[in-house]
């Protein structure tokens, strides 16, 4: 295969199929849960990603890890370890 054929049209098709490989998310969203323990997950600002890379779920003393979310000996439900919610407690 000459240089310039991979170079125009298998380099960019490879480098479009590992962008999005990596742009994939998953969540961990409390689907199932009961409305109070929804409640409590809105009333402690839970989210799945945080904005904030020093208050990650994973950190946090509360976090259990699971296979891919955890668990949270506070707040109800599966987390994300890169959440992030008002309970945080640093490790």
């Amino acid at each position: 295969m000459q240089r310039r054929v991979f170079l125009t049209t298998l380099a960019p098709a490879a480098l479009g199929l590992s962008v999005l490989g990596c742009g994939k998310k998953f969540t961990c969203g409390g689907t199932g849960l009961s409305a109070p323990d929804m409640e409590s997950r809105t009333r402690f600002a839970y989210v799945d990603q945080t904005s904030d890379l020093s208050k990650m779920c994973e950190d946090c003393t509360h976090f259990t890890p699971g296979e891919t979310c955890g668990t949270c000996k506070v707040l109800p439900g599966p987390v994300h370890p890169a959440g992030t919610c008002t309970l945080f407690s640093p490790r």
